[in-house]
């Protein structure tokens, strides 16, 4: 198991590698451009190309959904070249899955990325329709999922979780395009240090 982690975390950085060049070249760069911030500039998020915090994220979706899943990245400073106004720089980056019909599953790196001078942090994974409109900034027609901010872990309890969703895709009348709501959206499943899997079950809202 420790093998395939390791395996599967070395072809994560890979394709992140070369998903992170993408952004710059893709529709993404209107939000990059309003935040002046873009893959040359020198203090966007580097791949870590030794992540050693990673959890194996599965489970199946309803083919109508058409779901693709993203890490979210934010930075911890209070630099003004790590900020656009009174926000902090944020990038949203495609977690490259592999899929067998309506199973998927992919390695998330919790340390995907090195600090850098803006000391980047894992925020979180967001599930989003295909074709959503997906920015470097902070309009995104997806929905939080996963998150590291956990509470305490009971005693006994499996850091482990599987949880099961109702989702709908519609059509948004704003800049995100497609936007996915899923039901229940709140709390989302938490990342703990020692967990290893977090399984989910998508199906469709009609």
């Amino acid at each position: 198991m420790r093998h395939l982690l390791r395996t599967e975390a070395l072809e994560f950085n890979c394709l992140l590698a070369a998903l992170l060049i993408a952004v710059s070249s893709s529709g993404w760069g209107a939000e990059a451009d309003a935040y002046k911030f873009e893959k040359d500039h020198p203090n966007f998020p580097q791949v870590n190309p030794h992540p050693r915090q990673t959890f194996m994220l599965q489970g199946t979706s309803d083919p109508g959904l058409d779901l693709v899943f993203y890490s979210t990245w934010t930075v911890v400073s209070s630099e003004a070249e790590c900020r656009s106004g009174d926000n902090g720089l944020f990038v949203a980056i495609p977690l490259p899955v592999s899929w067998g019909g309506s199973h998927f599953s992919g390695v998330v790196a919790i340390d995907g990325m090195l600090p850098g001078r803006c000391n980047w942090k894992f925020a979180d994974v967001r599930v989003a329709p295909r074709g959503a409109v997906v920015n470097l900034g902070y309009a995104f027609g997806g929905q939080t999922i996963v998150q590291t901010n956990s509470p305490h872990l009971a005693e006994g309890a499996s850091p482990n979780t599987v949880r099961h969703l109702q989702c709908a895709v519609s059509q948004s009348s704003d800049r995100e395009g497609k936007v996915v709501g899923c039901n229940p959206q709140f709390p989302p499943a938490w990342w703990y240090p020692t967990t290893s899997v977090i399984e989910f079950e998508f199906r469709r809202r009609m």
